[in-house]
């Protein structure tokens, strides 16, 4: 059970096992109390033991063959009996781990003039993660900021001057400066543009050397931002329902988008106008474009994956790969290749002239929702 909580190293289950045996039974002698100690502190050296879960699965799934097994589970639901007390006990260990879980070490900290790469990422609980990137397979965590207090939907990042821009699920538009590791404006949708408490921006692209930035929203509204002063310079209407992926091209003043509401859109930016709105016959999730040659490669559920001519507003061509539908679509349109990702484990890469799949890798993982690809190594 403790192992189960995440109490993966042995002095947190001894001090677990300790306090239970204080607490639950007091009549058991120092000798035999010492010897359960010891077994739960080399217990999680047993590689079989720490690394249960990911072998052999859910520890759970193991009870349900058994009828004692099952009533334990019932038990485990409720809260009753023994996972009472338990709940008790651990509940400040559990707050100790909550505080202090993500907490940087000073030397990492402080390292982050040291590093000429990073690798970033953000999670569905709002938290933002910098990794200074190296040779070592686990290079360490150097900042790791809470900037969504809900799931955050975007980031987009200026490598230059670590500074970045962020959109979540709470309303909020996150402008932060990872190098002092502070926020420089934070956005709340309702104050930017009318709208509800509940409505939220979401995928964005940005442009920090044009200080220009495209961010679509729940309300199927898309708003060109002026990153110097964080505020909206034009609204783009069009669609219906949340933006899942959005795309500029600042040089040629064109837009792309892919909804919920079964449309890729494109846009002047000149004058906000939609040139093309294209249909789908389910939500779009995906979404790749070349505005140089006007191809947008875009992926729905449970439909087939769409190249669209965007110079005349027509699907030239459908892909079905049974069973991948992707979260995101990143294209190498130099050689007609392209890389997505989806729910089924899977990253594949496939060719857009005959939609042969050429690889497919494992992700260990049971959902891919972004990715990015270096196609020049």
């Amino acid at each position: 059970y403790f192992l189960a909580k995440g109490f993966t190293y042995g002095a947190k289950l001894r001090w677990m096992t300790r306090k239970y045996l204080e607490e639950r039974m007091p009549s058991i002698c120092e000798a035999d109390k010492e010897t359960i100690l010891e077994a739960c502190a080399n217990a999680c050296r047993d590689e079989d033991i720490r690394l249960f879960p990911s072998r052999y699965g859910n520890p759970d799934h193991h009870l349900l063959d058994c009828r004692k097994g099952r009533t334990l589970l019932s038990k485990k639901m409720t809260c009753e009996g023994w996972f009472e007390d338990i709940a008790l006990l651990s509940a400040a260990q559990e707050k100790d781990v909550r505080e202090n879980s993500f907490v940087i070490p000073e030397a990492d900290y402080n390292s982050i003039d040291d590093w000429e790469h990073f690798v970033l990422a953000i999670d569905a609980s709002g938290r933002a993660f910098l990794f200074g990137r190296d040779d070592t397979k686990v290079p360490p965590c150097i900042r790791n900021p809470k900037m969504h207090q809900m799931t955050a939907l975007d980031i987009a990042m200026d490598w230059k001057s670590l500074r970045s821009v962020s959109t979540g699920l709470d309303s909020r538009m996150c402008f932060y400066d990872w190098k002092n590791d502070q926020p420089i404006h934070e956005l709340l949708f309702p104050k930017v543009v009318n709208g509800k408490v509940s409505d939220c921006f979401g995928a964005l692209d940005a442009s920090f050397e044009m200080e220009k930035m495209v961010v679509g929203s729940n309300t199927g509204h898309l708003y060109v931002m002026d990153l110097a002063t964080a505020k909206p310079v034009l609204a783009l209407h069009g669609h219906k329902s949340m933006i899942r992926r959005v795309k500029a091209s600042w040089s040629q003043n064109l837009a792309a988008s892919a909804s919920m509401d079964c449309h890729l859109n494109h846009y002047d930016l000149r004058n906000g106008k939609a040139i093309w709105k294209l249909p789908h016959n389910e939500r779009c999730d995906a979404m790749d474009v070349d505005f140089d040659r006007r191809l947008a490669l875009c992926a729905s559920k449970d439909d087939p994956i769409k190249l669209w001519d965007l110079k005349m507003g027509r699907c030239i061509k459908e892909f079905a790969i049974p069973g991948h539908w992707p979260n995101w679509i990143n294209v190498n349109w130099e050689t007609s290749v392209a890389c997505t990702g989806a729910d089924d484990n899977k990253v594949k890469l496939w060719d857009l002239e005959t939609g042969e799949v050429s690889q497919s890798l494992d992700c260990q993982h049971h959902l891919t929702q972004s990715l990015d690809v270096d196609w020049d190594n």
